[in-house]
Parts: C-alpha cells; structure tokens; sequence
C-alpha cells in the first residue's frame, strides 16, 4: 500500500485568502453608487403592465441636436383613458454622466415646444432618463414615470 504525500491544508487557506479580496473587488465598485437601467424591452413591458399601448423607434430625437441622437428613443403610446397615440421622447444616459445632461435636454424639450405651440408640455427626469411629450394625459404621465422608475433600476450590474 502506498501513501500519497500529505498537502498542507493552510496552503489552500492562504491561497484562497488572497484570491476571494480580488475577486470581490472585481464585482463591486465602492466608489460610487451606479444605476443599472433596464433595457429598451424592459420599459416597452414595463409601460405594457401599465396598460400602455406602445411601440418604440430608436435614434429619433424630438429636437436637431445631433448629440442626443444616440440617447434618444421615440415611444407612440396610448393609454384607455386617452387612445390617441401620443409621442414620449425618452433618452437615456450613463449614469456617471446623467446631472450633465439636463442642459441639452432642456433645450431639446424648449425647441419641441416651440414647434408645438399651445400644447402642455410634460417633463419626466428620473435618473437615468429624461423623457418628455406634449399633450400627455396624467394617466398616460403617471404610467411613463412608473414605467422609468422601475426600470432605472431593473438592469443587472455588469461583473458583478
């Protein structure tokens, strides 16, 4: 009968002891909290559960600022209580970068506005969307501000 050499037990303790900080630091980012939103199917769901008729079209912004234009997301929607189907205009940023962008969506929703004249203009800023549309029913406003803030937060972290 033959006997295998015995392997210290410490050894893969202290092995294991210097690669777990690693790891873990490698899936969490203590330096700042981030917001993981929700995709474009995860609001169009999110707005379906609210009684929203919507579909979606990607890259349309309601204002000439070529530097929204990758942001931006048109949404028809229509709500039972008011089926004309009406514009959302939602864009969407890093959330690193969200405070920075009110100043160009400002001046997006005054150039929309303008082009729209005696229409109300409703604002929705939840972080990290800034959606907004003219005419807007507030059943059609509460389901777009429930939709943003449960998928500002339905995404899942990456690395983590």
């Amino acid at each position: 009968m033959t006997t295998r050499p015995r392997r210290r037990a410490g050894g893969r303790a202290a092995l294991a002891a210097l690669l777990l900080p690693a790891l873990l630091a490698g899936c969490y980012n203590f330096a700042q909290p981030s917001f993981h939103p929700g995709n474009t199917r995860e609001l169009l769901l999110a707005l379906s559960r609210r009684g929203v008729e919507a579909s979606a079209l990607a890259g349309e912004s309601a204002c000439a600022d070529p530097a929204l234009t990758g942001n931006a997301m048109r949404i028809r929607a229509a709500v039972a209580a008011d089926p004309v189907p009406r514009d959302v205009w939602i864009y969407s940023f890093r959330s690193k970068g969200w405070e920075g962008t009110q100043s160009a969506v400002d001046a997006c929703q005054a150039e929309f506005a303008a082009a729209n004249p005696g229409e109300r203009i409703v604002r929705v800023d939840i972080p990290v969307f800034r959606a907004f549309g003219a005419g807007w029913s507030p059943e059609l406003e509460a389901a777009v501000r429930g939709a943003l803030e449960e998928v500002s937060v339905a995404g899942k972290p990456i690395g983590g």
